[in-house]
């Protein structure tokens, strides 16, 4: 039988993995988009912009930025600061 704990050891596994991956993966835009993804650990949302969840894809027909939210890159939420995450997408207002 699994305990808490031992399932606890294994969340913390998968995080690890999972970080990895990110680490490894390059972000991917479609178009002339504005990469939010950043790998440089001086850009002032690193911690935000390293998981690809923001992204700016162009522009709509008025002019206006077409900002893309990926909930599918969140990570789990003990892991990412989610008014910083509002920040970094107000900054693209």
């Amino acid at each position: 039988m699994n305990s808490a704990s031992d399932l606890e050891r294994l969340a913390e596994i998968e995080l690890q993995k999972e970080e990895e991956e990110d680490e490894d993966q390059s972000c991917v835009t479609d178009g002339p988009s504005t990469n939010s993804c950043s790998s440089d650990p001086s850009h002032p949302y690193y911690d935000v912009a390293r998981h690809g969840i923001v992204q700016v894809c162009g522009d709509d027909k008025f002019g206006r930025k077409l900002i893309v939210f990926s909930s599918c890159c969140l990570p789990p939420s003990h892991q990412l600061n989610h008014r910083r995450l509002l920040e970094y997408g107000h900054h693209y207002h």
